[in-house]
């Protein structure tokens, strides 16, 4: 074992590993451990040529990821797939074409490839282009597989510098798999092939401190940690119905939506991003091939509108959040920084694939980066979501049913007393 810091590596073997289900990591009680731990040989295997989907990478193989402390649940993020194609995308290009790439293989970061021809003013299939940057690709079967750095996953480790099992008595990491079915939608080459499973093997490492004076300090001076803690809530729009080719009344067709999600009552809500996930198959698939991003990211509407309502005040202005470049400059004000190509955020810009390089079918990726963010900051009773977009006829991407899934960041606390502990949401 190395030594660093006044700590060991140490490796914990699953107690219990399933592909397509669940591993659990079990720690050793009466120590203390850094919160810095790593998930080593995530990935999905298949029997065929294939590879990750581009916003995922190895991390689609993961539905959830919990820690508890026996039944107490100290933090968790429920819908993986989500956060890891947001946190993906929620990167500056620099990073994600940097050796970072190595460890994931997603296919998101991009350079400038081509000529330029000047004497033609229109932007040709020749010309100067976007190019996915892939310096190590992800294929699938090459036995490719990640790591996952769980302090960037969950806030309870980031807040956290160290986690004492003295106190956390059954401290336990789970880690749900995607089933068979999921899976298809976390590849892009082959999504029909009946040999996709997650990998096994999947072991946590962590740095245990050393025995001595300096760790009985550590238990007895550990006194909680306050954090911020990722919370999910979905709900479902109805497809836009009645479209047809007769007249300009039933080509497009506005819907209005109003829900009430009930996921962040009292609790103290942060920030929130809005993501509208596709349902139906054929806006990002053929059957067999998953197109652009799949339905890993956010599908842009048309004349959309998003407002939020919170104890029954609007949280935006007037009838909310309107214009695709408005909606990205709040979400990078909300969130920081997006990976993302000119056009993506937009339902239809002309000529969006004569300035994006590669195959046209895997490159379908216009208008699949249109996420919301708002900052709420308040104390929830009632919390609503507004919102109206119009269906186009002869287009089932805007006008399919969409999953509104709500990616909320609520505050909780973990106040010690003596040898006992209460986990908390702040008020």
């Amino acid at each position: 074992m190395s030594v660093i810091d006044n700590s060991n590596t140490r490796i914990i073997d699953p107690s219990f590993d399933k592909s397509n289900f669940r591993a659990e990591f079990r720690f050793p009680q009466d120590s203390v451990f850094q919160a810095n731990l790593r998930l080593l040989n995530v990935g999905i295997s298949s029997g065929v040529g294939d590879s990750y989907s581009p916003t995922l990478g190895a991390m689609g193989a993961i539905s959830s990821i919990q820690l508890y402390d026996g039944a107490e649940l100290l933090d968790q993020i429920a819908d993986m797939n989500s956060y890891t194609s947001w946190k993906n995308l929620n990167k500056t290009n620099d990073s994600n074409i940097s050796t970072s790439r190595d460890l994931n293989y997603t296919e998101i970061g991009y350079i400038q490839s081509g000529v330029a021809t000047f004497a033609d003013p229109q932007l040709g299939l020749d010309d100067f282009k976007l190019v996915a940057q892939n310096p190590v690709a992800g294929t699938i079967t090459n036995n490719k597989v990640g790591w996952v750095n769980l302090q960037s996953v969950l806030p309870f480790l980031r807040a956290s510098m160290i986690l004492p099992t003295s106190l956390y008595r059954q401290l336990r990491l789970v880690v749900q798999y995607k089933d068979a079915e999921a899976l298809k939608n976390a590849v892009q080459l082959d999504r029909t092939t009946n040999t996709l499973m997650t990998k096994t093997g999947t072991v946590l490492v962590c740095e245990e401190v050393v025995e001595g004076e300096v760790k009985e300090q550590m238990k007895k001076q550990y006194q909680g940690v306050v954090y911020h803690p990722l919370e999910f809530d979905r709900v479902r729009t109805k497809a836009v119905d009645n479209l047809a080719d007769t007249d300009d009344s039933t080509k497009v067709i506005l819907q209005q939506n109003n829900f009430i999600l009930h996921g962040f009552n009292n609790k103290k809500l942060k920030r929130m991003l809005v993501i509208k996930k596709p349902t139906q198959l054929d806006t990002w698939s053929d059957g067999t091939v998953n197109w652009g991003f799949g339905n890993n990211t956010s599908v842009a509407q048309w004349k959309e509108e998003l407002q939020i309502r919170v104890n029954g005040v609007n949280k935006l202005a007037g009838n909310g959040l309107s214009g695709k470049n408005r909606r990205l400059a709040m979400l990078t004000d909300t969130w920081g920084d997006v990976n993302i190509i000119s056009g993506q955020q937009f339902a239809n810009t002309d000529d969006f694939n004569n300035y994006v390089a590669g195959d046209t079918t895997l490159r379908k990726t216009q208008g699949e980066v249109d996420y919301g963010g708002i900052v709420v900051e308040d104390y929830v009773n009632t919390l609503q979501v507004f919102l109206e977009r119009s269906g186009v006829y002869d287009n089932p991407k805007l006008s399919q049913a969409l999953d509104i899934i709500v990616m909320g960041e609520v505050e909780k606390a973990v106040i010690v007393n003596g040898d006992r502990y209460n986990v908390i949401y702040t008020q």
